[in-house]
């Protein structure tokens, strides 16, 4: 239930704010990821 209040927020989130911004988001977080991969 929780899971999917959250992703139904995320999705309002995104819906709310421009592309530009959401594409922000995206870039930063595959960003933040990328070090992750990398040990992997």
């Amino acid at each position: 239930m929780s899971v999917n209040r959250s992703m139904k927020e995320s999705r309002l989130k995104t819906e709310k704010f421009p592309d530009a911004v959401s594409r922000k988001n995206e870039l930063y977080y595959q960003l933040k990821n990328l070090p992750a991969l990398q040990k992997v």
